[in-house]
């Protein structure tokens, strides 16, 4: 009724109600989806892990928007959650075109290009969050990595001693930047 009074507010609040005391009532979650899906509430779906429909309307707001950074990042994060990597690496490209200082998305892109075995473009995606953040400690740490993966050593060696100047308890570089009996 809320939905045929054009009160769509309300009628997701009452669909999210009918879900709570009934939590596999699929009418209620069909429609609250559909509703979600039609107002572009990228967010709303994304947290209720609706992942396939997060991605819905995020294609819809792109297509509206093809600047919309954030439908980007969802949509990148929706697609990552259903394993998707190599799609959600694209929409966090995207991200960074629209937004190069967004380091967030720079790491998540990194990590990402990790788990793909690409360290090349996982090293740059992590030079840029470095650039944003020098102090972060973590984001020197996977570039070490992945420069050490590229055999880039004496970089990656720079890169551990960056991060265990930044927090020198970091155990994860001690074992990089010790000298190794031969030296």
């Amino acid at each position: 009724v809320l939905e045929q009074l054009n009160q769509l507010e309300d009628a997701i609040l009452a669909y999210g109600r009918a879900v709570q005391l009934k939590p596999d009532f699929q009418l209620a979650l069909d429609n609250r989806k559909q509703l979600l899906i039609a107002l572009k509430r990228v967010e709303q779906l994304f947290t209720l892990n609706h992942y396939e429909e997060t991605i819905t309307a995020c294609d819809q707001a792109v297509a509206d928007n093809p600047h919309n950074a954030d439908a980007w990042l969802m949509r990148g994060m929706a697609l990552e959650n259903l394993k998707r990597m190599a799609d959600a690496a694209l929409s966090y490209n995207r991200v960074v075109q629209l937004q190069p200082e967004d380091n967030v998305t720079w790491f998540k892109l990194g990590s990402l290009l990790d788990s793909l075995n690409r360290p090349r473009q996982a090293a740059i995606a992590f030079g840029n969050v470095v650039r944003l953040q020098p102090d972060n400690y973590w984001a020197w740490h996977q570039r070490g990595r992945m420069l050490e993966q590229l055999s880039k050593t004496r970089e990656a060696i720079a890169a551990y001693q960056q991060a265990l100047q930044l927090k020198p308890d970091y155990s994860a570089c001690l074992l990089y930047t010790s000298p190794s009996p031969r030296d």
